[in-house]
């Protein structure tokens, strides 16, 4: 569902167990946070048919932009991390992007 919905330059791949990353290039962070809320509502849509039963699920999603969060790929991941553990404060289910003044504790790189 994430590469038949991304730009064809977008890079998605999984990250972790039930983690995955998109790299979304030459987007400004209003457009990341519009392209991850069309996806999240796009995956929350879906019905899957199992055993009589219809079932749907749902994900929560961070985002951190370079160059106006960090330059460095590995702290981007630390940033966009830290902005998923937000959505998944609020209540799952919804997008946050990285703001220094929310997670202070993140170091700057």
């Amino acid at each position: 569902m994430l590469v038949e919905n991304t730009r064809s330059g977008d890079i998605v791949c999984r990250y972790g167990g039930e983690e995955f990353v998109i790299l979304m290039t030459d987007l400004s962070t209003e457009m990341a946070y519009e392209r991850a809320e069309s996806l999240r509502k796009q995956f929350a849509s879906m019905k899957i048919e199992f055993e009589g039963k219809l079932l749907s699920s749902t994900f929560s999603a961070g985002i951190a932009c370079c160059p106006s969060h960090s330059t460095n790929s590995e702290h981007l991941l630390m940033l966009a991390d830290a902005a998923l553990y937000q959505s998944k404060a609020r209540g799952r289910n919804c997008t946050s992007v990285y703001w220094p003044e929310s997670t202070p504790h993140i170091p700057a790189d």
